[in-house]
């Protein structure tokens, strides 16, 4: 995606930017001509550390404080940033898959952003088949329940501050896909309901992947598409794919 013409150059702030999804967005992002602001934990390998485009902003998005100083100057948000651990109790994760959201959205509200793109997850809602942007939202997992919140949080937000977008990837897979083993979160529930309604002779089950690159793409042109403000959009590849 290119920026269109007469379209002016956005400052991006990209949150867990060295991340899978992150970088994708990032890479995105430059090629679409726009400035980056990348966030991220201190220490991180990042590969566009000289890009004279890539402000590099380190902290810890579990403090205020630097959530205000990671969107300063932004005038749109990619939120990818995100705890993803079965063995962690809801309070843990709460404090950046939730509280940070917040911190960040209303950052974003006092500094002038107008568009607030959210990572959060296809696994959040009823475990059942075709899954759309109308299913229900039932999380099975305190991980699940904290996306659920913030994007409760984010749609109830009033109409005259950032527009919010909402991104719910499937289970997402790539070169950079170091973390994929945390999106098996969703993977037992989803295995609790194919198992039991379909006969293993029919085969394994299945499940419509994305690649992360894919996903990169896909939050920057959501963060620019005007017809998405206020929208929560399923991103998966067209083709169900096995789990093996």
């Amino acid at each position: 995606m290119t920026k269109a013409k007469g379209q002016a150059a956005e400052t991006i702030c990209v949150t867990g930017a060295a991340g899978t999804v992150g970088a994708y967005v990032v890479d995105e992002a430059l090629r679409a001509g726009h400035r980056v602001i990348a966030v991220d934990r201190p220490g991180v390998r990042w590969d566009r550390a000289s890009d004279p485009r890539v402000e590099m902003r380190e902290g810890d998005l579990t403090d205020l404080s630097f959530c205000v100083d990671a969107v300063a100057g932004a005038t749109r948000v990619i939120h990818t940033a995100a705890t993803i651990d079965l063995a962690q109790p809801y309070e843990v994760q709460k404090r950046i898959n939730v509280d940070a959201v917040r911190w960040l959205y209303e950052a974003g509200r006092a500094g002038g952003v107008r568009r607030f793109v959210h990572f959060s997850s296809g696994s959040i809602v009823q475990k059942t088949s075709p899954l759309d942007e109308t299913t229900p939202v039932d999380p099975m997992s305190p991980y699940e329940q904290t996306k659920a919140d913030a994007e409760r949080y984010l749609l109830a937000r009033p109409r005259s501050g950032p527009e919010v977008v909402i991104i719910r990837p499937t289970m997402i897979y790539g070169p950079r896909a170091r973390y994929l083993g945390a999106k098996l979160a969703m993977i037992p529930p989803m295995l609790a309901l194919l198992f039991s309604k379909i006969p293993i002779l029919r085969g394994t089950p299945r499940c419509n992947w994305a690649h992360a690159e894919d996903v990169g793409r896909a939050a920057v042109f959501l963060a620019l598409e005007p017809r998405a403000a206020w929208e929560i959009n399923s991103v998966a590849d067209d083709g169900p794919l096995e789990f093996g």
